[in-house]
């Protein structure tokens, strides 16, 4: 539960980095609400050619109610209205004017002349999801340029004794690795869920439109595909979370073996250190391969109890249309509709995954970001004169506050003016440690 409200709390966080692009946002959300509308009119246009097959009804592109024509009639008489329904009634004017072109048709003439509008109404959504792709992706892309700078320039407010710790390779995992999946969250994911989302919202709603009793019965599936989507996200972001520490325990043995190759060659380590690698990289291998097997099994669950619903809802579709309680047009739209959401359904359960990966990715950057500020004050640090014969360690003993045990203790030397030397010790010996306090000196 705690891990839950951190993770929630990170996203939050996240999120707070993408509003300071909010216009971008604002602006891409409404191009993408202009290509899920393209979208909705491209798939209905067919619907007055669906119900002409197979009869000897004329085709209808418009519909025109009995309330609809009663105000046409009026307009044209001269009577006083007002203006919306005027304006509507101008708008009739035009229905019927297409229905009787159409009237006039035969099906192939119709075809032909509907290819040839919804290749404009393509041309509007190709060009709205570009800018869409554009506007959101680089506002993500921004908000995760912000967040990289906020991890690096927290790296000179941390102690020595931080970094001291071995902590190298996990703060570069950090500004690499976890920065890198949070940003493909910001920018790809984010876009491509708005997206997914308006698609979803506005077909359903004209699913409703064309029958609710139908659509009731399809969401009474939802819980049995988000079902098995959530227990895997869960998976998929516990498997996330092993990868990425894994990754920076390997980053940081990396880091380690390269910088002291001379040190473990000498004391003929190479054995040894090859355990040490070969158990990381076991450990890297089998989260890798979880995530990825719950990240690709997700969606192929999903599409199958999909199936499932849509089956049955062309059997109930049939035994509707066979009992003349639905038109034939009618149903294909809302089949093809019902299809095409399927698609961002799916997409929806597998962006359900990375960002629950990216939640993962998330707190451990936050976890470096919010340790707090070394304390830098100089009042009690003591002076030491001008550097002239020669440096002596005389008992030095030093802890970092963080450990229990000493990191140097009973150090005694004395190096003079001009003199080089070299420490040789193993890996965490102190080596930097005793260089490391000169520095503050």
């Amino acid at each position: 539960m705690e891990k839950s409200m951190k993770s929630k709390g990170a996203v939050r966080r996240i999120f707070g980095y993408l509003l300071r692009y909010r216009y971008r946002i604002g602006f891409g959300i409404f191009l993408s609400l202009i290509v899920s509308l393209t979208n909705l009119v491209s798939l209905t246009s067919f619907v007055p050619i669906f119900n002409a097959f197979g009869s000897d009804e004329k085709v209808v592109l418009f519909d025109i109610g009995k309330d609809e024509q009663k105000y046409y009639e009026a307009f044209l008489k001269g009577e006083n209205q007002p203006i919306h329904v005027s304006l509507n009634a101008r708008v009739t004017k035009y229905k019927i004017l297409a229905n009787q072109e159409a009237a006039e048709m035969d099906n192939q003439q119709l075809i032909i002349l509907l290819i040839k509008f919804i290749l404009p109404v393509y041309v509007i959504k190709l060009f709205c999801l570009t800018l869409t792709i554009y506007f959101i992706g680089t506002a993500g892309a921004y908000a995760a340029r912000d967040l990289r700078m906020d991890l690096y320039n927290k790296f000179g407010d941390l102690s020595i004794g931080y970094f001291a710790q071995g902590r190298t390779g996990y703060l570069m995992s950090r500004i690499l690795n976890d920065v890198q999946l949070v940003s493909r969250s910001l920018s790809v994911e984010f876009q491509e869920g708005i997206t997914n989302l308006l698609y979803i919202v506005t077909h359903l709603a004209l699913l409703a439109m064309i029958s609710w009793e139908m659509l009731i019965v399809i969401l009474l599936g939802v819980p049995l595909v988000m079902s098995p989507v959530n227990r895997i996200a869960l998976k998929v972001r516990k498997a996330a979370l092993g990868q990425q520490e894994r990754l920076a325990d390997m980053m940081g043995h990396l880091q380690e073996i390269i910088s002291g190759i001379r040190v473990i060659r000498a004391f003929g380590m190479e054995k040894f250190e090859e355990k040490r690698f070969s158990v990381i990289n076991e450990k890297l291998y089998l989260d890798t391969y979880r995530g990825h097997y719950y990240h690709q099994i997700s969606p192929a669950i999903s599409e199958l109890i999909v199936t499932i619903i849509a089956m049955l809802f062309i059997t109930w579709g049939a035994w509707k249309i066979a009992a003349q309680e639905l038109d034939r047009g009618l149903f294909f739209a809302f089949f093809l509709i019902l299809m095409f959401v399927m698609r961002p359904a799916s997409q929806i359960s597998v962006m359900i995954n990375l960002v629950s990966a990216a939640g993962a990715a998330a707190d451990r950057i936050f976890e470096v970001i919010d340790i707090p500020k070394e304390n830098r004050s100089l009042r009690n640090v003591s002076r030491f004169p001008k550097f002239n014969n020669s440096i002596q360690f005389q008992d030095v003993s030093f802890r970092y506050p963080e450990k229990e045990q000493y990191a140097l203790q009973n150090i005694n030397f004395e190096i003079h003016k001009g003199q080089t030397i070299s420490l040789v010790g193993y890996s965490g010996g102190g080596k930097s440690t005793l260089v490391d306090l000169l520095m503050q000196f």
